[in-house]
């Protein structure tokens, strides 16, 4: 769970939903969005999801994360960054990202 749902569980009595849930979420709500996002670009996007779930958000920000399966296969950071064409259209996609598992 991260600190975004535990404070608004307290101060809204919001549900508490656990990264899996954000996740799958996300997945089931975005489904339209992911469709229409380059296939090697969504198999990144899959990847960090995956990584959000284990990890959380502050590590999925951090690039030590491409030192990690599978993104050590789509060539590390640089490899990732190639997929969505630039480093700041990836700064881009993962506030989107961030934004869409957080609405």
């Amino acid at each position: 769970m991260d600190q975004f749902d535990l404070l608004g569980n307290i101060a809204f009595d919001a549900p508490l939903l656990t990264r899996s849930d954000r996740v799958t979420a996300f997945k089931n709500r975005q489904s339209g969005y992911l469709q229409r996002t380059a296939p090697d670009r969504r198999d990144a996007i899959l990847a960090l999801l995956e990584k959000y779930r284990v990890y959380g958000i502050d590590e999925i920000i951090d690039a030590h994360i491409f030192n990690l399966p599978p993104f050590e296969n789509m060539g590390r950071a640089p490899g990732v960054l190639r997929r969505f064409g630039s480093a700041e259209k990836y700064q881009s996609t993962m506030r989107e990202m961030q934004r869409r598992l957080y609405q």
